[in-house]
């Protein structure tokens, strides 16, 4: 009885200090930081099975910590450390406690919550100027949204959470939860094309297409993976037709394309900056292969480089490189990529490979972007990535 009531103590504390995360990622960076280090607190009260989170977060982060030995900038590389912590304290977290179905269920439907208030929160915005905003589209910029108006972040998150949900539709208790689930769904895909940013609407996609191909290889799901793809189709055709932000985005991205695909770099240009820091990413790797300038050192490295070859650019368009294995070649090495790619497959080997979509959609911006460089980033992952493996070790015991 005293084992029940601390597991159960364990998993209320665990929601409260989930529900904390979700509010902090939306609008407070401090209650971000606070409740991403109490969430451990189970963790230390009742240890499981937390071997895996612990060596893949540890081999996330020990090529950072090493590089300190050869780095002339070491604030830099305490920083990048110090946005990397949750991925051992959320992780361990929910490690240490077992979640039921039904808590499963509560635990996503808050996150659907908050993301359904970012969602109004941006509407409000859009409607107070909505000339302004569309106009801004032409010009690589979105509209304000919470989370800092990190849109990135903000899309992929919906993505994550929108998957979340889908996977776990089969548990509702009711039809009328299944209902609300997929049209909670169907609201968060619309806001995505208006919001029209990149990243959410390649995870969106991606997920869908990878999903479609699974059933196809299943006759029992066959006829559902064809309407999903005749509605997706429709559902692309008519926001394109009927939202002038995607449309905005479209032609922008379009035009982008043909500026730097010619090796013209224009300033502004969001993807083109990107492009630049793939390059700049792989000269700083490539002239220290084996161990890299050392995290602390990647930004000055970056710096240098633009000062050499793309002088013209301004200090905001620097991008630190916008892939996280660019990042870990630059700072570590061969022996960072090594020890960062073994220590991802760690924690993707918890789900199943029904759970492909979602972690295809989880490496995606990871790919894209420097997405394990900033709080946000690493709290969408680890949290997204912790409700997967409950969903995915509740799936095994059905």
């Amino acid at each position: 009885m005293r084992m029940l009531l601390k597991n159960k103590s364990a998993v209320y504390w665990l929601l409260c200090c989930t529900l904390l995360l979700c509010a902090g990622l939306l609008y407070s960076r401090a209650l971000l930081s606070v409740s991403s280090v109490l969430i451990i607190v189970p963790f230390l009260l009742q240890l499981r099975q937390y071997r895996v989170w612990l060596w893949a977060g540890l081999l996330l982060l020990l090529p950072v910590v090493v590089s300190l030995i050869w780095t002339d900038h070491a604030s830099l590389l305490w920083r990048s450390v110090e946005v990397k912590l949750p991925l051992l304290t959320i992780g361990l977290a929910f490690t240490a406690v077992s979640l039921n179905k039904q808590q499963l269920m509560q635990l996503i439907w808050v996150i659907h919550g908050f993301l359904l208030s970012a969602i109004v929160y941006t509407l409000l915005q859009y409607a107070a100027d909505p000339a302004a905003i569309n106009a801004s589209y032409q010009f690589a910029k979105v509209m304000p949204v919470p989370m800092d108006s990190d849109h990135i972040r903000l899309s992929w998150w919906m993505v994550l959470s929108m998957l979340a949900l889908l996977y776990s539709v089969h548990q509702m208790a009711s039809i009328q939860q299944c209902y609300m689930a997929y049209a909670v769904v169907l609201i968060e895909a619309v806001f995505l094309h208006f919001l029209a940013a990149k990243t959410g609407l390649l995870a969106l996609y991606l997920a869908a297409g990878v999903w479609i191909i699974q059933a196809l290889l299943h006759k029992t799901y066959r006829r559902q993976a064809i309407q999903l793809l005749i509605f997706l189709i429709m559902l692309a055709v008519a926001a394109y037709a009927l939202l002038p932000t995607l449309q905005m985005r479209v032609q922008y991205v379009l035009y982008d394309i043909g500026n730097y695909s010619k090796g013209v770099f224009q300033q502004g240009s969001s993807d083109g900056a990107r492009v630049l820091s793939w390059k700049a990413g792989w000269a700083i790797g490539s002239a220290n292969p084996l161990l890299g300038v050392g995290f602390g050192d990647i930004r000055a490295g970056v710096d240098a480089w633009h000062q050499q070859y793309y002088p013209h650019t301004l200090p905001a368009e620097r991008f630190l490189p916008t892939n996280q294995w660019l990042i870990y070649f630059a700072g570590a090495g061969i022996l960072g990529v090594v020890g960062f790619t073994y220590g991802l497959i760690l924690l993707l080997r918890q789900l199943s490979i029904r759970y492909l979509p979602a972690m295809l959609v989880l490496l995606l911006p990871l790919i894209t972007d420097d997405s394990l460089e900033g709080q946000f980033g690493v709290v969408i992952f680890t949290l997204s990535l912790a409700v997967f493996a409950q969903l995915s070790a509740a799936d095994r015991t059905t």
